[in-house]
């Protein structure tokens, strides 16, 4: 619990005034998150639910089967982003739903390596990065991993900030990155 206010509220400090926070979680962490969030002096400005239409069933057959997972998308403060004619580009001229359809990640974008919480790059994090943020704007991902949103950041024109303890994941987010210019 400490370690999760403890970086919600460095991100809340090095946050610009009207900057946008996006954070994954299920039912094991996403309402102690959202307090923090709270507690911190973000404004919760809306929730998106992943429904992931290949989830791994639940094997012990005591529980549904886990197919969604939560973003909570707050700001610091008035002046955030939320880029509506994109939003209704991808609807038929209509707001969007807070609903994202999306599959597992594809193997096309493990082939550099894997990570137990890859998001996918294609419908899910491309999305959030055009919906919340403009070309030329910087990205911090408190969290690289295998670098979905950092690689999703170059591809859209954006500038990234990203910090990971893990030597393989570095090397995995390095070499998705690296893959954008060589093939």
């Amino acid at each position: 619990e400490s370690f999760t206010y403890s970086w919600l509220e460095e991100s809340y400090r090095v946050l610009k005034p009207g900057g946008s926070l996006l954070t994954y979680g299920t039912k094991h962490n996403i309402y102690m998150t959202g307090w923090f969030i709270e507690k911190i002096g973000f404004q919760i400005r809306s929730e998106y639910t992943w429904y992931k239409t290949n989830a791994a069933p639940c094997w012990t057959g005591r529980n549904p089967t886990e197919s969604t997972e939560n973003i909570i998308w707050a700001s610091k403060g008035s002046g955030w982003t939320y880029n509506l004619d994109y939003a209704k580009s991808l609807n038929d001229g209509k707001n969007i739903r807070n609903v994202i359809v999306k599959s597992l990640t594809p193997p096309r974008e493990k082939k550099h390596g894997k990570h137990p919480t890859q998001k996918p790059l294609e419908g899910l994090t491309d999305i959030l990065i055009n919906l919340h943020s403009n070309e030329g704007d910087i990205i911090l991902v408190p969290f690289c991993g295998s670098g979905t949103e950092c690689v999703g950041a170059e591809m859209l024109n954006r500038h990234w900030i990203s910090f990971e303890t893990n030597p393989e994941y570095i090397v995995t987010a390095n070499k998705r990155l690296d893959s954008l210019y060589i093939e």
